[in-house]
């Protein structure tokens, strides 16, 4: 039994969605190490991307040794956005900040 080469379309057609699942992977990528590129001034994020604004942080967020969930509240928007941040992301002084921010949101009293 000989195998047989794939017709020229069927090949094209397996080059375009290796093409895809490539680009749409090393787009989550890049995507997964941008950096926090924010602010924090008393539980008030603002953000160095003009489209985001400012914004509040609000209970939900997460800390870990090795990365943050950030929960937060644009100031025209009811729905809460998130954001992980990792700690090779910021200085280890920042992410102490950040993390400090979260867990204060995060008690009852904390803002």
């Amino acid at each position: 039994m000989a195998l047989t080469p794939a017709p020229w379309p069927v090949l094209l057609l397996l080059a375009a969605l290796c093409l895809w699942f490539y680009s749409s992977w090393y787009a989550r990528f890049q995507a997964s190490h941008a950096t926090a590129q924010l602010t924090l001034q008393q539980n008030h994020l603002h953000w160095f991307v003009p489209a985001l604004g400012s914004a509040t942080l609000c209970q939900g967020g997460v800390v870990s040794q090795h990365m943050l969930k950030l929960c937060w509240r644009q100031d025209n928007s009811q729905h809460p956005a998130q954001l992980w941040v990792f700690a090779d992301q910021c200085s280890d002084s920042e992410f102490r900040a950040l993390a400090r921010a979260v867990n204060q949101c995060n008690w009852p009293g904390g803002r």
